[in-house]
């Protein structure tokens, strides 16, 4: 399957919270297995973005990026060309990956019981991607 960066670094935020509930063994397994193949591209985006940030941002005294504090006083870097920068970065999050997720059945996900953490409508959402 074919995900866009920017889905990756979201799908990883959101099968981190699942991964904290009581789910099914092979539910809980297949976010487990996903989240480690998640974070291997989530790795390599960090990476690009580092690289992105080493040509844009100024640097201090020290060759390291400089930061401000942004208007909700956040520390951020502080950029040569801003626009420069946010247009590669967009690039950057629109890059597409293949991405074969360790699949579920819908059987599997509703396997639920008083034993398991009820899922939400959105957190069943989330999985979408993961039932075969």
């Amino acid at each position: 399957m074919k995900m866009k960066n920017i889905e990756v670094i979201n799908t990883l935020q959101t099968l981190a919270a699942l991964a904290e509930k009581r789910l099914p063994v092979k539910v809980s397994y297949a976010v487990a297995r996903n989240i480690s193949e998640l974070q291997k591209i989530s790795a390599d985006i960090e990476k690009e973005r580092q690289k992105l940030i080493q040509e844009y941002a100024v640097l201090g005294d020290d060759g390291k990026p400089r930061t401000k504090k942004n208007e909700d006083g956040q520390d951020a870097y502080e950029l040569r060309d801003e626009a420069a920068y946010k247009e590669e970065y967009v690039q950057l999050l629109e890059a597409e990956n293949d991405f074969e997720p360790h699949y579920i059945s819908e059987a599997e996900l509703e396997s639920q019981s008083d034993r398991y953490d009820v899922l939400t409508v959105a957190e069943m959402m989330s999985l979408a991607f993961m039932i075969q």
